[in-house]
Formats: structure tokens, C-alpha cells, sequence
């Protein structure tokens, strides 16, 4: 317990074109980061498959991380899904590169702003829902739907990300 993850550093370049901003997120298995494209000159968000233990589970879960950024690279055409650009490895770890969406969480939205109307909220989630849908249909599914996980980009349309079923 208590152990700590390290982080990249700003500056670290990753696959001669990713350049590493600063950290965006934390989860469970994963670091997020915002970074630059600097071939196409383009924000993007990178995920890094980074757990803590080093065991045969995580390589099962590296495995699934890589697999599902494989799928969601598919399904870059859907409202309300954030695009996967690319997905690698590089120095033992996995990493996924996704369209960084300017926004906020629907979690910070409503601490700052307050709730929405019933008809704000079916406007904003609609396109995430239909999107899931469709994603579902391909076995993979989204285990932790939270306000912490909803973004909300400067269009109000809210968008997330997946994880593929167990």
C-alpha cells in the first residue's frame, strides 16, 4: 500500500512525436496526461497503462488496456465518445492518445455552475448514450460512468471515454 506511481516528466517525448505537458487525471490503472502532437501541432491526451504492482494480472490488464484502445480507434466517428488517435508501447508501458477535450467534468460543472434543467441534462448525455450503445454492441463496456468521467466541451456536448467488459 502507499506506494506511489511516477510520472513523466514535462518535456518527455514519447514515439519521436508526443511531447508530455503535465498530468491531467489519475486513476486506478492509468495516468493521464496532456500533451502535444508535434508533428500535426495538436493538444492531445495521453493515457498511460501504469499500475503500481508488476504481476501477472497486470500484464492481463496491459493486454485489455491495448486491446481496447484498439477498438475504440473504430469508433472515432461517434458523438460523445473521445477519439483514440493511436495507441503503443514503448519502455514496457501502454499508452493510448486520445483528442484532448477543452472542458470540464460534469462533476466540476455542477460544483461551480450548479444543476441543470432536465432537458439541459438529456441534451448533453443523448449523444454519450447512443454512442455507448453502439460501442456495447462490441463487447466493450464503460465500468465506471461518473461525473468524473463525463466531459463537458465547450460545444456542452458530454463525452467519455471506455473500458472493456471483464
Amino acid at each position: 500500500m502507499g506506494e506511489k506511481r511516477l510520472t513523466l516528466a514535462p518535456g518527455t517525448m514519447l514515439k519521436e512525436h508526443y511531447r508530455i505537458e503535465e498530468v491531467i487525471g489519475s486513476g486506478g490503472f492509468a495516468i493521464t496526461y496532456k500533451g502535444v502532437n508535434t508533428e500535426k501541432n495538436v493538444t492531445v491526451a495521453i493515457k498511460e497503462f501504469s499500475p503500481i504492482r508488476d504481476d501477472v494480472q497486470t500484464e492481463h490488464e496491459k493486454a485489455r488496456f491495448i486491446r481496447e484502445a484498439q477498438i475504440l480507434r473504430e469508433f472515432d466517428y461517434l458523438e460523445g465518445v473521445v477519439s483514440v488517435r493511436n495507441v503503443f508501447e514503448q519502455e514496457e508501458c501502454a499508452y493510448l492518445v486520445m483528442d484532448y477535450i477543452e472542458g470540464i467534468t460534469l462533476k466540476d460543472y455542477v460544483r461551480e455552475y450548479g444543476t441543470f434543467s432536465f432537458e439541459e441534462l438529456v441534451r448533453m448525455v443523448t449523444p454519450v448514450m447512443r454512442s455507448l450503445t453502439k460501442i456495447h454492441r462490441r463487447n466493450v463496456t464503460h465500468c465506471d460512468i461518473s461525473p468524473d468521467n463525463l466531459i463537458i466541451g465547450m460545444d456542452k456536448i458530454g463525452r467519455t471515454s471506455c473500458r472493456e467488459r471483464v
